[in-house]
């Protein structure tokens, strides 16, 4: 049995959405949070030069065009040839991707 609002972005993360724009204190730690962020997933595709990132949660669900202002941050960090292709999507399971690719996983190690 689901509870109520399962699946919606919780109180704290629809304040900070709200507040971003508003509140100059909450935009400017989400910028941060973006940048820092940015820069580990650059770090990523410098290393492994995938073809594609997915990007999950309910923060990705909360904060309007997230998917987006992190792809512009990324592409920006990296060389033109690793962007070029590169898809930085969001993911499709939204915020139950952690739990069903977890319990995925514990299937995939319980069948071995």
């Amino acid at each position: 049995m689901r509870s109520p609002g399962a699946g919606a972005p919780g109180p704290a993360l629809q304040a900070l959405a709200g507040a971003e724009g508003t509140d100059p204190t909450a935009g400017a730690r989400l910028q941060m949070a973006l940048q820092d962020l940015a820069s580990v997933l650059a770090t990523a595709v410098s290393t492994l030069n995938p073809e594609r990132l997915i990007v999950g949660g309910g923060v990705c669900e909360a904060v309007p065009r997230l998917v987006d202002r992190l792809a512009e941050l990324v592409r920006a960090r990296i060389h033109p040839r690793a962007a070029e292709g590169l898809g930085i999507l969001p993911a499709a399971l939204g915020i139950y991707a952690g739990a069903v690719g977890a319990a995925r996983l514990a299937g995939d190690l319980r069948a071995d």
